[in-house]
């Protein structure tokens, strides 16, 4: 760490691979080695994983601390940085403390290029913004005072460019009130997501009108039922992909599909933020900063659709006697067809802190597991669509290699590599993470061709199977080469490019077995179809005699 740099520290470098090895990602040392059983394969030297590099911005009160009392991300940080997830990916984080002599986005020798994510949690102006303004609380009004360390024009600029021109992800959370405004407010798209000022309408700290979700226990305090086992349950917005060509299936966001099934829930607490409802989404508002030009939402060109945020989970309150109140918990914005960074909001931090997390993952292990899932979905998600694809790529080739010769060949077609790959796989990637991988592959940018929700549609299971097979199929090759001369003690070098272009023609492979396939169908139905249409109608009924038996009243 550079003195008075800003950076607390850099956490999940160098130590669990090199760049020298690099393909689309790195290469995975032997780090990690004693959680390798839940990967599904095992450890050799030539897995690779793609590397995601993620920029934690916090300020106020906020720390990496892990205690019970603590504002702290620390428990984040260790679920990102823990290898026993997968080896497909890495998460390397760095944080940066905003305070008066702090990081700045403008410091010498700062680079936000060196980045893929920045993830904002924000809390200024801090306990200044507990009370109502007029009440001794602050306003609107001073949430850009310099005290408050708010993000400045030029570093506004770097963000909003970094976002539109290099595909950067973003997260932000702050809290009830003013809390994150500092910061937060004035991010392109981010700014119109999530409330953080009173002229949106912000929860406040207290009163009726505040987002309070504690689980309430008898004689237990507030402060206690923060920290304690029990979460609030959270209801997930099931929808279509819309940018899918395919899909019309109603599924939960990828950041809410876990090892153990759909998230519902979360931490509680006694005062959250709100994020904003799609239909209440300021798209055309002027974002404000010098230098900086352009749409905040752009439309896709040519298909002429615009992208726009997605709320994907509901909260509910708990302390009103008039019942529970419904608030938007969680929203997103895909900005892949428009080729700009995703973007996710959460109504508070208070899901990410230690002091919310301490309970649940000392006494609700399966609710705290759910919560490790999300906080990966959520840089998984947010990461490019090229490494996306490296993702895939990399657990594809990581299942063919880190298993014993001749258990994977390609006597068994694509089908078969593909069901057998796909397994593997879907040991360290939740069922709506895998997906997400492979339709990265397969989005057009072009509107779906049935958004009406038709019941007869390719499952998901067959497209992942197909593409993945395709890949694999490609890659059985070079992978039984490793595997052979490993086992007759012969070193070997991997050949970087011809994975590479292996991958490349594998995904082309699978996009036109796919077409095949659902061809295949299309004749299949048509000729299911013309056998109905020659079935007798309900009059085959007419005459038939049932019989059923009567059973004899008893006493």
């Amino acid at each position: 760490m550079v003195e008075n740099s800003g950076f607390a520290a850099s956490y999940g470098g160098s130590e669990i691979g090199t760049a020298g090895n690099d393909l689309g990602g790195r290469a995975i040392s032997e780090a990690g080695s004693s959680a390798r059983p839940s990967w599904g394969i095992r450890w050799v030297p030539w897995l690779w994983t793609t590397r995601i590099r993620i920029l934690f911005v916090i300020d106020g009160r906020i720390t990496m601390e892990r205690g019970k009392y603590d504002f702290g991300l620390g428990l984040v940080l260790d679920t990102l940085l823990d290898p026993a997830f997968a080896w497909w990916v890495r998460f390397d984080v760095e944080v940066g403390v905003r305070e008066p002599n702090g990081f700045r986005f403008t410091q010498d020798g700062f680079d936000i290029n060196d980045y893929d994510q920045v993830w904002f949690f924000g809390d200024q102006p801090g306990e200044d913004a507990n009370k109502l303004p007029g009440m001794g609380g602050v306003g609107d009004d001073a949430i850009g005072e310099s005290k408050y360390t708010p993000l400045g024009d030029d570093e506004l600029g770097i963000v909003a460019r970094w976002m539109r021109d290099e595909g950067g992800g973003v997260f932000a959370a702050g809290d009830h009130s003013l809390l994150g405004a500092s910061m937060c407010h004035r991010i392109p798209r981010v700014r119109t997501m999530r409330k953080w000022t009173y002229a949106q309408g912000v929860p406040p700290f207290a009163g009726a009108d505040r987002n309070e979700t504690l689980q309430h226990l008898v004689n237990v305090t507030a402060l206690e039922e923060e920290s304690d086992r029990y979460p609030q349950r959270i209801f997930p917005v099931y929808r279509q992909d819309p940018d899918s060509p395919i899909i019309p299936r109603l599924y939960p966001h990828p950041l809410l599909c876990g090892h153990e099934g759909v998230i519902d829930r979360f931490p509680d607490h006694m005062h959250e933020g709100s994020v904003i409802e799609d239909d209440e989404v300021e798209l055309n508002k002027p974002l404000g900063i010098p230098g900086f030009s352009g749409p905040e939402y752009p439309t896709a060109v040519p298909s002429g659709s615009r992208p726009r945020p997605q709320v994907i989970a509901y909260g509910l309150t708990t302390h009103s006697s008039l019942g529970p109140r419904r608030f938007p918990l969680i929203s997103v914005y895909d900005g892949d067809p428009v080729s700009i960074g995703r973007v996710v909001v959460d109504s508070t931090w208070h899901h990410w802190f230690s002091m919310n997390l301490v309970g649940l993952r000392g006494m609700a292990p399966v609710f705290y597991r759910g919560m490790q899932d999300y906080y990966r979905n959520v840089a998984l998600w947010l990461s490019s669509p090229a490494q996306r694809a490296s993702m895939l790529f990399g657990a594809t080739w990581g299942a063919l290699v880190g298993v014993h010769p001749g258990a994977f060949d390609a006597a068994l077609g694509m089908w078969g590599l593909g069901e057998r790959v796909v397994d593997v796989i879907g040991q360290s990637a939740p069922q709506c993470i895998l997906d997400e991988l492979v339709l990265t592959l397969l989005r057009t940018g072009a509107p779906s061709v049935n958004q009406q929700g038709s019941r007869l549609q390719p499952p998901q299971r067959m497209i992942n199977e197909i593409m993945v097979g395709s890949i694999a199929m490609r890659l059985v090759g070079l992978s039984q080469h490793h595997l052979v001369e490993h086992a007759r003690g012969r070193s070997t070098q991997l050949d970087r490019d011809a994975i590479r272009e292996q991958c490349r023609l594998g995904a082309a492979d699978g996009i036109r077995a796919l077409s095949d396939a659902l061809a295949e169908g299309e004749v299949r139905f048509k000729a299911l179809r013309e056998d109905l249409q020659a079935v007798p109608g309900p009059e085959l009924l007419d005459g038939l005699s049932v019989d059923l038996p009567v059973e004899e009243p008893t006493d």
